[in-house]
């Protein structure tokens, strides 16, 4: 597979006249700065007033965010593949990259002038990468959880790998277990991996949160991007038997999400959400952001939201509650935001995608493609389906495969008033 987030999952609707949110639109969160650069980026890190962003075929990139509001590159370095996540540990940026498929570790120990150190291929396609001690733990979508050792970085081989059900998106990795997002058909969107022996690594439980492609844990708690279904909070306490304890569906498409202190930050594809988790029983919405482009990763630091993107590659915001306007968590618990449980394979696909869904009442569907600039490539009318789980295959013709290169590409399901939004790779 390819990028990060068919989803994500990805998963994205965003880009310019995809959504109906107004540009700006906002609460307790304000735009400080940005720096656009020709290409896309998917993932990025913060560390020591510097961001490290994962820019596909531009590889690796980085920015002085010292005044947020003049954001500065400083230096890059083009990567083996597709860069589509990057990890800073110990002066050494780890980039997960897709064709081809490898973890590239490049030192960066001075940002002007970055350096590659070492090269290990992954089978799969690395989509996350999460380094701890001497290990780096990739995602590697259809081929589970690779485990690489790193403890020379000038030579990384693999140690072990666990493959299970489903696509992982990403992983992160606290005391002796991994916790992997994932899309299943089934719906186990979340797996803890007992890593104790990196060797021989296994799958000590699932849970069911839908499509996910980000996770991040704080405490005995796991929080979870899971697409259409938003925020999932899930108590990992008894790693043998996860709990979704709380959920906020987000408007659009939680692709990625940052925590701190209390506050969860959640990238949904065209606005930076920020949930207040105090109560991780009743997340509520304490603040937002809307724009027009996709949105693909989060992090934060100093108080400082950084998102990269499809076409404003580097966005900066600022979360100013709870003393700025509209300063009181907002419970939208009881707001009817319909969306559909969608499924598509296989994923690269190279002329014909299925998608599977399900529909909770008669509804004319219609499926389009996007490219990631927002233009509509194609589009099919299936008329009315009855409720219930449908199967729809789409083939692409002489006349609009034509119009489609090789890339990444944002699906949209059409039922009625529902929607449904993933990420798709077209690859030969």
């Amino acid at each position: 597979m390819n990028k990060s987030n068919c989803f994500y999952w990805v998963v994205f609707a965003f880009l310019f006249g995809l959504m109906s949110p107004v540009y700006g639109d906002s609460l307790n969160v304000r735009s400080i700065g940005s720096y656009q650069f020709p290409s896309i980026g998917w993932n990025v890190f913060a560390l020591n007033n510097y961001v490290y962003i994962a820019a596909d075929s531009t590889g690796l990139r980085i920015y002085d965010v010292s005044n947020p509001a003049l954001p500065v590159e400083v230096g890059k370095w083009r990567t083996n593949g597709d860069a589509e996540h990057v990890f800073v540990n110990n002066n050494l940026a780890y980039v997960a990259c897709a064709y081809p498929s490898g973890l590239q570790i490049i030192n960066v120990s001075d940002p002007h002038r970055p350096a590659q150190v070492g090269w290990c291929p992954i089978t799969g396609t690395a989509m996350n990468t999460y380094v701890c001690d001497t290990l780096a733990y990739v995602a590697a979508y259809d081929e589970g959880l690779r485990i690489i050792n790193v403890a020379d970085p000038t030579l990384p081989k693999e140690a072990g790998y666990c493959a299970f059900g489903g696509n992982s998106w990403w992983c992160v990795v606290s005391g002796d277990y991994a916790y992997v997002a994932s899309d299943d058909i089934h719906g186990f969107g979340f797996h803890i991996i007992d890593v104790s022996d990196p060797v021989s690594p296994w799958v000590t439980s699932s849970c069911h949160t839908g499509n996910s492609t980000g996770v991040v844990v704080s405490g005995e708690y796991a929080y979870t991007a899971s697409a259409e279904d938003g925020l999932n909070i899930i108590n990992i306490s008894d790693a043998s038997a996860p709990v979704i304890v709380g959920s906020y569906n987000t408007p659009d498409c939680a692709m990625c999400l940052a925590i701190e202190g209390s506050m969860a930050y959640i990238a949904d594809l065209t606005s930076v959400q920020v949930i207040d988790i105090s109560d991780p029983l009743i997340p509520l919405l304490a603040g937002y952001y809307t724009f027009p482009i996709g949105n693909f990763g989060i992090d934060i630091e100093n108080g400082y939201i950084f998102t990269p993107g499809s076409t404003i590659s580097l966005q900066i915001f600022e979360y100013y509650g709870p003393e700025g306007i509209g300063s009181q968590p907002q419970n939208c618990s009881n707001t009817n935001i319909t969306k559909i449980s969608l499924k598509c394979s296989p994923n690269p696909f190279y002329s014909q995608l299925q998608a599977v869904f399900n529909l909770d009442q008669e509804a004319e569907v219609k499926l389009e493609i996007f490219n990631l600039i927002g233009q509509k490539v194609s589009v099919n009318n299936y008329g009315k389906m009855s409720a219930g789980k449908h199967e729809i295959r789409y083939q692409l013709s002489n006349s609009n495969e034509g119009q489609m290169p090789n890339g990444v590409y944002m699906l949209r399901l059409t039922a009625g008033a529902s929607t449904a939004m993933t990420k798709v790779i077209k690859f030969n």
